[in-house]
């Protein structure tokens, strides 16, 4: 319904209430981030290591670019084609289950970097700066202040990805390994009947998908209870 004047006020004077003590919070990490460069380093050292750790890692240009790269051709190619690639042409004198790890690990990778690098976006740039400010450098930030954030944020899609990936595996009788789909085309061969070896086949995988839901919904369940304590 609608809400009074009264209370939109109260509502915006609250958020900005929020917002004003986010922003004290930067700014008192960035004056003791500074105080510590200063004493350890010196007033002109310090002003040369807040300007480097304020920008880009140059050295991570060349492996962005890689796994740019990489990115855009694994999610361009099917998962069957890629898995045929590996048995035929790259691996081709190796054993069918470890091509399969390989393929299904590459493929998976590439979506499962693209859900990290949108976790690390939804972080506040703050987080960032509030951490080289207090003389952290860029690897520390990101594995003690980003990346903990960014897990909250990615772990409902990882679940759908996690699940998509055991779903996917259901090809792997392309290549002649002994999988759950393999073994029901054989017995469907072997007696003729195709609707119940097909039927117990999907059975086991929907009790397998709706397992793992279950069990990352039990972390979901305790990240909500930790952010709202």
């Amino acid at each position: 319904g609608l809400i009074t004047r009264q209370r939109f006020e109260q509502l915006v004077e609250k958020q900005l209430k929020v917002e004003s003590k986010n922003k004290i919070m930067i700014i008192e990490a960035d004056i003791k981030g500074f105080k510590f460069l200063n004493q350890n380093y010196g007033e002109e050292k310090a002003d040369e290591l807040i300007k480097y750790f304020s920008e880009d890692v140059p050295g991570m240009k060349v492996p962005a670019k890689l796994c740019d790269i990489y990115v855009t051709v694994i999610r361009g190619v099917p998962m069957v084609v890629l898995l045929l690639i590996f048995y035929f042409v790259i691996l081709k004198t190796a054993h069918e289950v470890p091509v399969c790890i390989i393929a299904f690990g590459i493929n998976s990778g590439a979506y499962m970097a693209e859900l990290i690098r949108s976790g690390i976006n939804a972080v506040d740039a703050g987080q960032m700066e509030a951490g080289r400010s207090l003389g952290l450098n860029w690897a520390q930030t990101m594995v003690k202040i980003i990346m903990p954030q960014a897990f909250r944020t990615i772990l409902p899609t990882f679940t759908s990805e996690f699940i998509a990936l055991i779903k996917e595996t259901s090809v792997a009788s392309f290549i002649a390994v002994m999988d759950l789909q393999k073994s029901c085309d054989n017995i469907r061969n072997a007696t003729y009947n195709a609707w119940i070896p097909l039927l117990c086949c999907a059975a086991i995988y929907l009790v397998l998908t709706v397992g793992l839901t279950k069990v990352f919904s039990v972390f979901e369940k305790r990240l909500a209870k930790s952010d709202r304590s």
